[in-house]
């Protein structure tokens, strides 16, 4: 073919890796000649331009489903068809997932779904991909091929729509949200594109038109970005944020959470963040996991950290903290200290004494189990419930110090 590789990069741990070896084989006949015939595409050659972990690994090739099929079962490899009408198979190698999607152009798009054709040009495969940065290609040798001007732009810090931004949009809405979010983990804000953004706020109203399932992973996606709460900023700006989430809009208290995430090295955490812009709000947090299609984990989580009832003040006293973990956990229970500091505009100073106790807390196990009081013939049913939950109502209030003995002699004093 005609195009040339214009850049090579190191060789990264997920391209040595065996799994990434043997389907790339698979594909290319058993040699690393024919980089024509597959290469490695979109977000794992980005990272790997940018120096950044790869955690998904996706690959584009000439062949159309059928004969990608056959050359992975060929050598042994498991085919899954998850997309076969759109030109995709999955392999399955070990416990590493490799998404192999056949060259392709769109000939028919409504905003949400496409109608394609398959290609052998690996330019038109590039044409129909949102982002120069994420249209990037690269063989197994290491040799990258740039069709649209996406190796500069990453490496400045440009997230910028292949050829015309209405035009990209129109095709499928989730590409608005796909810009801030890529912005956030990728932008020089500096450099951010004003007719991009003019675009986005001008088809904002498509969104509604688009599935929960789909802006949930977006936004939690975004959410757990290095600069979520700039690119949130610009979101409210453009009118997105009235759209997809009008619940959440405090952006201040975002703000503050990833300072105070940054200052207590604490991980980015999505639905925290999430928690953080909605405010103290059940109804609101209610409202969310619904309207975003939330797990029940993410849920709960949400609902509890915008509960006012369960707000903890970074100045509780360490037997309430105590208290606080033996009844959800330590990760909720941090949660809960950074989401009360985050709207009370608290620093990691101020909060670090609780929330460093928290995590050094190791609580005992509740010494006194149905058994003791079985043995000491109490009958099964609710009574038996109700004594052993006054224990250990005793016990926590005594602040998780006494031992079996004593505990002992409290249960037969209630017994008796």
């Amino acid at each position: 073919m005609s195009d040339n590789p214009v850049a090579k990069i190191s060789r990264t741990a997920w391209m040595n890796a065996d799994e990434t070896l043997t389907v790339m084989m698979a594909l290319c006949g058993g040699t690393d000649d024919k980089g024509d015939e597959a290469r490695f595409v979109g977000g794992c050659v980005r990272d790997a331009v940018l120096n950044i972990k790869a955690y998904d690994v996706d690959i584009a090739c000439v062949f159309e489903p059928q004969e990608v099929t056959r050359r992975l079962k060929s050598a042994g490899i498991k085919a899954v068809p998850t997309g076969i009408d759109h030109g995709t198979v999955t392999a399955v190698v070990n416990d590493a997932t490799f998404e192999i999607t056949t060259l392709r152009h769109d000939i028919k798009t409504d905003g949400r779904h496409a109608v394609v054709r398959f290609t052998e040009e690996w330019r038109e495969d590039a044409r129909r991909r949102d982002f120069t940065m994420n249209a990037l290609y690269c063989n197994v040798r290491g040799e990258v091929y740039d069709y649209f001007n996406g190796l500069e732009d990453a490496h400045k810090g440009i997230v910028r729509f292949i050829d015309d931004a209405d035009k990209r949009i129109q095709e499928d809405y989730l590409r608005i949200l796909r810009y801030y979010r890529f912005s956030a983990h990728y932008a020089d804000l500096k450099k951010m594109d004003l007719g991009a953004r003019q675009a986005c706020a001008k088809y904002a109203e498509k969104l509604n038109g688009i599935s929960a399932e789909r802006i949930q992973i977006e936004t939690l996606k975004l959410l757990n970005a290095r600069q979520a709460d700039k690119l949130w900023g610009l979101m409210l700006d453009d009118g997105v944020v009235d759209v997809i989430l009008p619940q959440a809009k405090n952006i201040h208290a975002l703000q503050n959470m990833i300072a105070l995430e940054a200052g207590l090295e604490s991980p980015a955490y999505n639905i925290r963040r999430l928690a953080a812009l909605i405010g103290f709000d059940i109804n609101a947090a209610r409202q969310v996991a619904e309207g975003l299609k939330l797990s029940n984990d993410n849920r709960d989580m949400l609902i509890i950290l915008c509960d006012r009832d369960a707000k903890i003040s970074a100045g509780v006293s360490e037997t309430e903290l105590r208290k606080a973990v033996y009844f959800s956990d330590i990760d909720i229970v941090r949660s809960r200290i950074l989401m009360d500091a985050a709207a009370d505009n608290k620093n990691a100073e101020d909060i670090r004494p609780a929330y460093e106790f928290v995590t050094r807390i190791r609580l005992p196990e509740f010494p006194i189990r149905g058994q003791d009081l079985i043995d000491r013939n109490v009958k099964k049913g609710a009574g038996l419930g109700r004594i052993l939950k006054e224990v250990e109502s005793w016990w926590i209030e005594q602040d998780f110090k006494p031992g079996r003995s004593e505990s002992l002699k409290k249960l037969e004093a209630l017994i008796a």
